[in-house]
């Protein structure tokens, strides 16, 4: 079984539980499996990304930088996950690495966005393991690092719009 899937029936589920005969109970007591359609999941990651874009530049302003950039690759990672429902029509592979991602997608970002990708994975790393080198930040680095991300991601938003 593939995860995401339903120990029943083998449909696709947007949420992040297997199922509840997983855990061993009759209910999750932290999740409700939801059934959506392509274009169901589509919307879920494409309105949830922009959510987070919208949280990453509220908290550079505020200059909570690392916090900030953890919720603008946040944002790239789910604008990139709709765009592999679009392709596969199945849920996403629950990974972060945004090169992988776009390759899964069909996507062709040219060399210098996918230099940006592969280098922006670092603050989706640097937020939840503390053995990770820590980047230095000001907040000059984190605008510019919002803002080539905040590209991408109307590039990215563009793209689907297209397909």
């Amino acid at each position: 079984m593939r995860p995401g899937r339903s120990v029943e029936c083998g449909e696709a589920y947007c949420c992040l539980c297997l199922g509840t005969r997983i855990l061993g109970r009759d209910e999750s007591p932290f999740y409700t499996r939801v059934r959506m359609d392509i274009e169901g999941q589509i919307e879920y990651w494409r309105t949830s990304s922009a959510e987070d874009l919208a949280a990453a530049e509220s908290l550079i302003e505020k200059e909570h930088l690392r916090h900030g950039l953890f919720f603008a690759h946040l944002a790239l990672e789910k604008m990139l996950k709709a765009h592999v429902v679009r392709v596969t029509r199945d849920a996403p592979p629950r990974i972060h690495n945004l090169v992988r991602l776009a390759r899964l997608a069909g996507l062709k970002p040219t060399d210098e966005q996918e230099r940006f990708l592969r280098r922006f994975d670092l603050y989706q790393l640097e937020g939840p393991y503390p053995d990770v080198r820590q980047v230095v930040l000001d907040p000059g680095l984190a605008r510019r690092e919002l803002q080539k991300a905040t590209e991408i991601w109307q590039w990215l938003k563009t793209q689907l719009s297209v397909q």
